[in-house]
């Protein structure tokens, strides 16, 4: 299974329809920025099939850790997907360009 990190960040990632994934970002819940679920340029090609949050410090309200997203690529074609992070006065985004590849 891949697992897709923020040093993917812009990447060209290429799966084969059906096979599963995680992409998995850095996040903080106590900075009030808002994470957005993955956005497709163009038409949907991959599925989120459970996200969940993982605190480094479980014990530590709020604490610093990952999203992570477990999906399925679905659809045989090329999007670029995007998170987006934002707040009133910071807007950012990790993405990457998914290329899903006919499962034969």
């Amino acid at each position: 299974m891949r697992i897709i990190t923020n040093l993917d960040q812009g990447a060209n990632v290429s799966l084969t329809q059906y096979e599963l994934f995680t992409v998995e970002i850095a996040y903080n819940p106590t900075t009030g920025v808002h994470l957005s679920g993955p956005s497709f340029q163009k038409e949907q090609n991959a599925i989120v099939i459970s996200e969940a949050y993982y605190p480094d410090n479980p014990s530590l309200i709020g604490s610093p850790g990952k999203k992570v997203y477990l999906m399925m690529a679905t659809a045989p074609l090329v999007s670029s997907l995007y998170w987006f992070f934002s707040r009133s006065s910071y807007v950012a985004d990790f993405n990457f360009e998914l290329a899903v590849l006919p499962h034969n």
